[in-house]
């Protein structure tokens, strides 16, 4: 079973992908210097879980408070991820933790659910989220 993890820092989320509980959590900050250097080797890592383990139940907790616009490419990307799993057959459950003065935080997740017709999203207003 796949278990990865990036720590959080002041530029970037603690990425945790426990594959076991096939659970997913992407939380604090999001600017990257690189992002492709970041998230590159944790998007082939979830992408071949997905792919291996074809789960029938995947959770992904966002608790993001500020994403930069290049970090957004690889959010997409995650999602893209994500709704292949569902077309699939898994239930995939997302939810979009954001603060509830944060209009931009949660735009961005309407933004980033938008297309994804299989994804069961919840975006939850939830105070000092992130």
């Amino acid at each position: 079973m796949t278990h990865y993890q990036l720590p959080r820092s002041k530029l970037t989320p603690l990425v945790r992908l426990d594959g076991p509980s096939n659970r997913l959590v992407f939380e604090g900050d999001c600017y990257p210097e690189n992002p492709v250097d970041f998230f590159g080797p944790f998007l082939a890592t979830f992408e071949t879980h997905l792919e291996r383990e074809r789960p029938a139940e995947f959770i992904a907790d966002f608790r993001l408070r500020y994403v930069n616009s290049a970090s957004t490419v690889t959010l997409q990307r995650l999602f893209a991820l994500l709704e292949r799993a569902a077309e699939r057959g898994a239930q995939v459950h997302v939810n979009w933790v954001h603060d509830p003065e944060d209009d931009v935080n949660e735009e961005l997740g309407h933004d980033l659910s938008r297309g994804c017709r299989l994804l069961e999203i919840v975006h939850v207003a939830e105070a000092e989220a992130g």
